[in-house]
């Protein structure tokens, strides 16, 4: 039978009936139509959608619609009606190309033989009360458009592409996409539908002339014949919404199958394993889209060593599209007209995010010798645009420098924060004020914020880790100094904003860099403290309970962002930092000295009674702090309270420099003759299996930023101040405290 054609039974004679005329781009079966329900079709071989099979209805395509059919009388009605349907049904399954994809000519049969059920088209018979309706007005928030959740179909046109190559991934990907009203939640509760567009927008566009998609723009799912990576961006906008949602929020609210932290990681695998890792798939702006939504989802999740590995991906990728040139190239690929992103904001967000985690792990950079910022402000730049990008050649700047690791030469190192100041100044000193928030203030006000205190504090930590190889250095040379107190200056900023930040936005998936800078932060206070250069002047003696109490308060924050997230990077820097602060508190106690060594080989047990901490730091060794001989006392002196100022002087031993800090022998201040016991730092300790080089951070919390931070200390001690031997790296460096 000719299948342009649809066969009427009359009186047992066959006679041919014209088709209806349809609109371009009708898809949806004549039940389904005028059900006006979607139109799917469960397997690729079904010959009837699933709303008419679990109906039992008839399907066929609206062509056929208002054809008129001559009612028959009597007993035959029903006999006849059935044979119709049965010759149509008949004429429908002709139309199926052998491979089991219907062809373009079978009407709605073309893309939903396509398809498989989504979780939407399974929840569409819900009632009312499994739908939670009453949860939407609730959990919407200010991104609900005028409280519409609706959302409309996407247009056929905006998809326009031959899908049969890709038919079974876009089958296997759509058919994980939650129902329409849990994605009306996820971009609409929260910062999340402000966060994502910030990812890759103008800020300036964004916050200052409101250039936001809506909701019923955000939220919509694309089709099954849409190409594998525009489904493929929209499984990792979910995931990012919800790594954005807050730990308070109500799961009930959503219909999952599981936790959301599985669902999350769910989207997050089937976009990368799928989509993002094959190449061909990804020529085109929206490929480019999903790497970065894939490298600031790593980012966020503490996982900045295979972040790094794809941000460098999407930089080949960008500059492949030409997007690292003065004047891009035109007509990039594009499979989504609807697609609302900024290629130059695209690369610069990579090209900031790539540097900073090279930074962070002491690394080089993968894109050098390019300029992202400008001297003066661009049009419509506002100060988070222009501040980010400046920052971001800061980035290479720094990386150079350390790269080069010819600290004796300050030149670089001085140009470099001659440039951070400038930078600095550029910017209003109202941008500066700790984050503040006021009752009711809305996303949209409260995102810009976040973005601000995040490029604030990574404004302080660049100062830190720009001169943290001068920390140690003992010269008599005034111009490191500056370098020391700028160390303290900036690791406390950090602390105080990271503090005041943390307070407010106590998900630890957003912004994540902070708080690796917090963690670095103390730490520098503490080796401070631990290696007191004090001379005559002993100005850090008026300010330590200052820091301890800065610091303090800084793990007591770890510790509850720990508690709310169960966060293994916050619960380990808690950890380390408390015992760090018992070791500092014994040593201004001054019954101690201690010997701090960086070794190779880490020997488990206590040889001779000797109290032992260690910190093993993977593919960088152990540093040891062991427990000397005690000082000398002075039993003539009445004890007094007030913490003693102290005197240096070196000496060598085993092959390395021992620099040991003494007290003063001041007539009015003594050493009290007490020790801090042991038990909260004695023995081996922060044992650490060696973890793969690509390891998430639940198996790695700290990813190499601790041996990154101790080898920039360690490398710019010079070398009239330090002693390696050839035969162990770092084996000859000791260190008394």
């Amino acid at each position: 039978m000719d299948p342009s054609v649809v066969v009427s039974v009359q009186h047992g004679t066959e006679t041919p009936l014209p088709r209806r005329a349809l609109r371009k781009g009708t898809k949806s079966c004549a039940e389904c139509k005028r059900r006006k329900t979607r139109c799917f079709f469960e397997r690729p071989t079904d010959v009837a959608c699933a709303t008419c099979q679990r109906r039992g209805m008839p399907c066929f395509g609206q062509e056929y619609m208002d054809v008129p059919v001559p009612s028959f009388g009597g007993e035959h009605t029903i006999v006849e009606r059935l044979k119709r349907a049965e010759l149509i049904l008949d004429t429908i399954s002709k139309d199926i190309t052998p491979d089991g994809r219907a062809s373009q000519s079978a009407g709605s049969g073309s893309q939903s033989g396509l398809s498989q059920a989504s979780s939407q088209d399974r929840n569409a018979d819900r009632s009312p009360d499994q739908s939670r309706q009453g949860s939407e007005g609730s959990q919407l928030g200010p991104w609900s458009d005028t409280g519409e959740t609706a959302v409309e179909e996407p247009d056929p046109g905006l998809y326009d592409y031959p899908p049969s190559r890709y038919a079974e991934l876009c089958s296997a990907l759509h058919v994980h996409l939650p129902c329409q009203e849990d994605v009306n939640i996820l971009f609409g509760t929260g910062r999340a539908i402000v966060f994502v567009q910030a990812i890759c927008n103008h800020y300036g566009e964004l916050f200052h002339q409101g250039n936001f998609r809506p909701l019923s723009s955000m939220a919509t799912l694309p089709p099954v014949t849409a190409h594998p990576v525009v489904i493929a961006r929209k499984l990792l906008q979910l995931a990012l919404c919800l790594q954005q949602l807050d730990p308070s929020f109500d799961q009930s609210a959503l219909h999952l199958d599981g936790s959301i932290k599985d669902t999350m990681l769910m989207y997050f695998n089937l976009a990368t394993s799928k989509v993002t890792c094959r190449e061909e798939l990804l020529d085109s702006i929206e490929g480019l889209e999903c790497l970065v939504y894939e490298g600031v989802f790593l980012v966020n999740s503490g996982n900045i060593r295979r972040a790094l590995g794809c941000l460098r991906r999407a930089s080949t990728l960008a500059q492949f599209m030409g997007l690292h040139r003065t004047v891009p190239y035109k007509n990039m690929k594009q499979y989504d007209s609807g697609t609302h992103v900024s290629s130059a904001v695209v690369w610069a967000h990579i090209t900031f995010l790539e540097r900073y985690m090279s930074l962070l792990l002491g690394m080089p950079t993968a894109i050098a010798r390019i300029r992202i910022g400008s001297d003066e402000p661009l049009p419509g730049d506002t100060s988070l645009d222009w501040f980010e990008k400046v920052q971001t050649d800061m980035f290479e700047r720094m990386i150079e420098r350390n790269q080069e690791g010819n600290y004796q030469d300050l030149a670089a190192t001085q140009q470099i924060d001659l440039e951070l100041n400038k930078m600095a100044n550029s910017v209003p000193s109202k941008w500066w004020a700790p984050l503040d928030l006021t009752q009711g203030m809305d996303n949209k006000t409260l995102m810009e914020k976040i973005i601000g205190a995040h490029l604030q504090i990574v404004h302080y930590n660049l100062l830190s880790v720009l001169h943290l190889p001068y920390l140690l250095w003992d010269t008599e040379d005034t111009r490191f100094e500056y370098s020391k107190a700028t160390c303290i200056y900036a690791s406390r900023e950090v602390l105080n904003r990271f503090i005041t930040f943390r307070s407010i936005v106590k998900l630890v998936t957003c912004c994540r860099p902070v708080d690796f800078c917090a963690f670095t932060a103390a730490l520098t206070l503490l080796l401070t403290y631990l290696n007191n250069h004090k001379k005559k002047s002993g100005m850090l003696a008026h300010q330590r309970m200052g820091d301890r109490a800065l610091i303090e308060s800084t793990v007591e924050m770890m510790e509850e962002l720990n508690k709310l997230n169960n966060d293994e990077l916050s619960r380990r820097s808690a950890e380390l930092v408390r015992k760090l602060l018992d070791l500092e508190a014994d040593c201004a106690r001054g019954g101690q000295t201690y010997n701090s060594s960086v070794e190779e080989n880490q020997d488990e047990t206590v040889a001779n009674g000797e109290h032992c901490f260690h910190l093993k730091i993977p593919y960088f060794g152990t540093v040891k702090l062991a427990c000397d001989a005690p000082v000398m006392q002075y039993p003539d002196l009445a004890p007094a309270p007030v913490a003693p100022s102290f005197n240096q002087y070196s000496t060598w031993s085993n092959g390395g420099l021992s620099v040991v800090e003494q007290p003063m022998h001041v007539p009015h201040l003594a050493v009290p003759n007490e020790q801090i016991p042991f038990g909260a730092f004695g023995g081996a300790g922060f044992d650490l299996e060696m973890p793969d080089l690509l390891a998430s951070a639940e198996d790695w919390a700290f990813q190499g930023v601790d041996s990154a931070f101790f080898d920039a200390v360690m490398s710019g001690i010079p070398p009239s101040t330090a002693h390696v031997t050839e035969s162990q790296n770092w084996g000859g460096y000791t260190s008394s405290i």
